[in-house]
């Protein structure tokens, strides 16, 4: 699984440098929130998922 996230991530750097995301349009996420750019995006993608890496963590320490 580690591997699989670290192939992921290499794939989308590598993907930004060669510049495929210039053709991004802006993602409403509610009326006062939006991404509008791919830097913005990639940011909060990272935010999001350490919050689901976090909970899954937490859960397994709970239960076991």
């Amino acid at each position: 699984m580690k591997d699989r996230f670290k192939n992921q991530m290499n794939e989308i750097v590598a993907d930004y440098q060669a510049g495929k995301f210039t053709d991004f349009n802006k993602i409403e996420l509610t009326p006062e929130v939006s991404l509008d750019t791919i830097d913005e995006s990639l940011g909060f993608v990272i935010i999001h998922e350490s919050v689901h890496i976090g909970l899954a963590i937490a859960l397994k320490q709970r239960l076991g």
